[in-house]
């Protein structure tokens, strides 16, 4: 059972965050935390009070994400972009895909990921991938903005061209 579950944690990047400390009153660890974001998981205690309700110690935890009510609350902010992938534009029609392709498929992955846990290969991997997608894909560009006339030239405008229709229709 132990070689599934550390196989399904690191096929799919998680991380278990319980301590090795005992969760059951006979001194075994039997409670489970897996996430793929540790940084948002913090003060994890196991509580050697037993319950009577298990014969589990009560595992507490505290979560930076906050409920959905505080979660709505929040006002939206303009976020710099989390990696390099964000910034560039992976759209763009100059893009030389079959260049790209071949500059990952010719790096020694297997030695450089050889020897490393989930977690570090997965870190070398968008490290490296993002520097050559650096080198072959564009940046994003700031979206040009419409410059938009006020209201009041709007209606301005069309009551001149108004007034200049009328003026030509009673000359001719």
């Amino acid at each position: 059972m132990i070689h599934y579950m550390s196989e399904f944690a690191e096929d799919f990047h998680l991380i278990q965050c319980i301590p090795m400390q005992a969760t059951h009153q006979k001194g075994n660890m039997l409670d489970l935390l897996y996430t793929n974001s540790s940084e948002i998981i913090h003060s994890i205690q196991a509580s050697a009070i037993p319950t009577i309700y298990s014969d589990h110690y009560i595992v507490e935890f505290t979560t930076s994400m906050g409920t959905l009510a505080t979660r709505n609350k929040a006002k939206p902010t303009v976020k710099k972009p989390d990696n390099v992938f964000d910034c560039l534009n992976f759209f763009n029609s100059d893009i030389n895909w079959n260049s790209l392709e071949q500059v990952i498929d010719v790096h020694n992955w297997e030695d450089e990921l050889n020897d490393k846990d989930s977690e570090e290969r997965l870190s070398l991997v968008l490290k490296v991938t993002g520097e050559y997608c650096k080198t072959h894909v564009p940046e994003k560009t700031k979206p040009q903005s419409k410059t938009h006339a006020p209201q009041n030239q709007v209606q301005q405008t069309s009551t001149k061209s108004e007034i200049l229709n009328t003026q030509t229709a009673s000359s001719n």
